[in-house]
Parts: C-alpha cells; sequence; structure tokens
C-alpha cells in the first residue's frame, strides 16, 4: 500500500488563505456593524437637526398659522409634520399625506411603523413636530454602503490567493533548488549536498541527509576497494595456475585427462576474465567516466583494435572502417576505451564464428555488429543489465554490456542495441554514441 503523500507548500498555502479568508470575513463584520452604527447615527443625527429647525412659536399652533418649514430637496424622502395635541396638521412638508405616527411618542428618535421618526415637542405637548424617513429607504442606504466595503474586499481575496501563493513559491525556491541539484546529479556522484539558499528550519534535515552521505561513501568506497583489490589479486595467482594447466595439458597424453585439463584452462579462462571485468567495473563505479576532455575517437579505435590483432581468431573475423579524419569528442580516453574493448569482445565471444564490423563516424559514433544469430528482441531492454547475457552457451561474464551502458551514462552519451540487423533475421548491432567537441 503506497504511503499517503502530502505537500508543505500546499497545506500551509491552503491554511493561509483560510486564516486570512475568516480574519478577512471577522473584520468585514465588524466594519459593516461600525460603518452601519455610524450611518444610522448620521441619518438619525440628521432627521433631529431637521426637527429644530422647525420653529415652535405660540403662532404655529393656529391651524392658520403659514407653513414656513424648512425646504427639503426633491430627492430626500423625509417627510415634515407639525401637529396640535389633538392631532391635526399644522404644517407638512410636501403634498399632503396620511403617515401612521402616534402622538404620543417621546422625544428623541424611534422606529414607528416602518419609519424612522424624529419627535420633538414643545414643553406644554401642545405642538409636536416629527421628522420622519422611510425604512426602506435607509436599509437600501444602508446596503449600498456594505456592498461598497465588502466588494472590494470580496476581489481583493484572489490577489490575497495569488500573493500567498507567490510568497511560498519564493520561500520553497531553495528547497525546489535543492531537489533539482539532487535530481540533475549523476549516478555516481554521492558527494554532500550544497544548499546555501535553504531556510534555517531545513537546516537540520540537510546535516542529517549529509551525515546519511558520508557513511554511504564510507560503504562505497569499501565496497569498491574490496571488489578491485579481490580482482587484482585474483589476477597473479590465476595467471600461475592458468600456466601451470597449460604445462598439464602439454605433459598430458590425448585423452580423457588432457580433456579435462583442457576445460581447467578455459575455467581459468573465464575466471580471469571475470577478475578483468570486475576491475574495470570498480573503475567504472569510482566515477572514471565522469571526466571531460578531448579525445581522438578513430586513433583511441586504432589503438584498441591494436590488442585484438595479437589474437589470431579475431584477427580473420574484424572488419574495421575508419574515416580520414580524427574524430574527436568530449569524454574521458580511458573510460571510452574499456567501452570500445567491451564492445569488440563482447560480439566476437558471443557471436563465434561471425564477422564483427567495428566502424567509427563522425560527429561521434562506435558501431559495433555482427552477423552471428543474434539474441531475442524481448532481451534487448535487460541485455546492458549486469549478470545479462543474451546466450547461456557463450563463456561471457554479463558485465561487459553493463559496463558500457554505465560509462554512457557517465559520459552523458547513448548506447542503443540492436537485433536483428535491418533487412536480415540474425545479427547484432551495439552503437555507442558520444556527444562532440564545443565548436
Amino acid at each position: 500500500m503506497t504511503p499517503h503523500r502530502w505537500s508543505l507548500a500546499r497545506l500551509l498555502r491552503r491554511r493561509l488563505l483560510v486564516a486570512v479568508t475568516v480574519l478577512w470575513t471577522a473584520a468585514a463584520l465588524v466594519a459593516i456593524i461600525a460603518v452601519r452604527y455610524e450611518l444610522n447615527s448620521v441619518l438619525d443625527g440628521a432627521l433631529l437637526s431637521l426637527a429644530e429647525q422647525i420653529p415652535l412659536e405660540p403662532d404655529a399652533r393656529s391651524p392658520d398659522a403659514p407653513a414656513s418649514l424648512p425646504a427639503v430637496p426633491k430627492e430626500e424622502v423625509m417627510h415634515v409634520l407639525v401637529r396640535n395635541a389633538s392631532g391635526s396638521v399644522l404644517r407638512q412638508s410636501g403634498p399632503t399625506r396620511h403617515v401612521p405616527w402616534p402622538l404620543d411618542k417621546a422625544p428623541g428618535v424611534a422606529t414607528v411603523n416602518g419609519w424612522r421618526v424624529a419627535t420633538r415637542r414643545t414643553i406644554d405637548n401642545n405642538v409636536i413636530v416629527q421628522v420622519g424617513e422611510p425604512l426602506n429607504e435607509r436599509r437600501q442606504a444602508l446596503t449600498e454602503s456594505t456592498a461598497a466595503l465588502v466588494l472590494p474586499l470580496l476581489a481583493l481575496l484572489p490577489l490575497a490567493a495569488w500573493l500567498i501563493d507567490l510568497l511560498l513559491r519564493r520561500s520553497f525556491k531553495g528547497v525546489q533548488q535543492a531537489s533539482e541539484q539532487l535530481r540533475s546529479r549523476p549516478e555516481g556522484d554521492i558527494s554532500p549536498l550544497q544548499a546555501n539558499d535553504l531556510p534555517s528550519e531545513f537546516e537540520p534535515m540537510l546535516a542529517s541527509i549529509n551525515a546519511l552521505v558520508d557513511r554511504l561513501q564510507g560503504v562505497v568506497r569499501a565496497e569498491r576497494a574490496f571488489a578491485a583489490s579481490s580482482a587484482h589479486e585474483l589476477r597473479t595467482p590465476l595467471a600461475a595456475a592458468r600456466a601451470q594447466a597449460q604445462r598439464l595439458v602439454a605433459e598430458l597424453p590425448e585423452g580423457d585427462a588432457q580433456e579435462r585439463a583442457l576445460a581447467l584452462v578455459r575455467s581459468l579462462d573465464r575466471l580471469s576474465n571475470t577478475a578483468t571485468k570486475l576491475l574495470q567495473l570498480s573503475r567504472v563505479e569510482s566515477g572514471i567516466g565522469l571526466a571531460r576532455e578531448p579525445v581522438d575517437l578513430r586513433q583511441l579505435a586504432t589503438l584498441v583494435l591494436d590488442e585484438f590483432r595479437h589474437h589470431a581468431d579475431a584477427t580473420h573475423r574484424l572488419k574495421v572502417q575508419l574515416p580520414d579524419q580524427p574524430v574527436i569528442v568530449q569524454g574521458d580516453i580511458d573510460a571510452l576505451g574499456i567501452a570500445i574493448r567491451n564492445l569488440i569482445d563482447n560480439a566476437l565471444k558471443h557471436a563465434p564464428q561471425a564477422q564483427v564490423e567495428v566502424r567509427v563516424e563522425a560527429p561521434g559514433r562506435v558501431i559495433v555488429s555482427d552477423d552471428g544469430p543474434g539474441v531475442p528482441t524481448h532481451m534487448l531492454a535487460t541485455l546492458s543489465e549486469p549478470y545479462s547475457r543474451g546466450s547461456a552457451r557463450t563463456d561471457g561474464t554479463g558485465l561487459g554490456l553493463a559496463i558500457v551502458a554505465r560509462i554512457a551514462q557517465q559520459q552523458h552519451s547513448s548506447l542503443v542495441l540492436q537485433s536483428p540487423l535491418p533487412g536480415s533475421a540474425r545479427g547484432f548491432r551495439a552503437t555507442l554514441t558520444i556527444a562532440p567537441t564545443a565548436a
């Protein structure tokens, strides 16, 4: 069962956005309450101020008194009403209309039957001045004020989310750079991680990772040293044992005993070859292919081929095609030499009696092909893995192509295997492509 993976950046982004939204909502509610309170106070004050402007002279108690009331703009919805104690209208603003305002309201501002009414009366309560405003108009004004306050805040929430995301991305930039640094490292690079832009909270984790890397380096160094030392120490006694076995073959008469001695020689050859491959693999794993320098691929292939010309079997089977001009590539001469040697050795061993063609092409390709039986197509994908062999009948170690593939990875090159050859039911081809030098 795959464990659930969670993202710290996503978690922080979500929680910060929720926190900002909650605080923003709380602040908006407080602002709305404050605005509504202040707006009600201002509007109530306006009603009282208008009521204070109404004159209460003695002649105001007469129905025949002139209606000298303060002018109310046409767009205003306030209504002014002056009545006597019996309810008769002495004065009113605008056209005559019935308003449900009781006379017994105490001085001040109160909500009455859908109106907000400011009441003022004389000391003897014979004249009552009332100024009213419909509540629906006030509610509309409050709604518009609230919308003018809240809508910009709502519009700013996406901006806040974007800013949170931007800040988190910048904050985690050091972590992403460290991750990219690890991802882009060559496989053989197990040096400590250097990340100067990491937040201080990640420093303990970085120190723990580097401590683990140090221990891993020690284990890898010990493993490589053991493999190299073992293979090196085996070569001398193996050579001595092979010499003794060959002497034994020469001294024994033809028969079963000589056949067994020849089988011993072949076994010692396989063991010696395995030791050589282990030494090569140890050198490759130590990072021999990480170096970069200009290498003439044509000259290097010539040197490697000279080693095989000392073998009588290889001399008449090898067919070489080299360009007239140097082919300069970027790489390590020792690593590329090991790779070419293994490609040729692999073709000679796994295609007995077959013709082997070695071709060097610009800008940087080494192609080794043979017209042997080839390998099944489904095995090509695993043929470059350690100890993988196309045929159990051959004497190979299963390390040759694995060494070439490892060098190709370190050299940022490619190894392509093909079988059978185009237009044929037989054959095998290995193409090693190396990056050329920069122009």
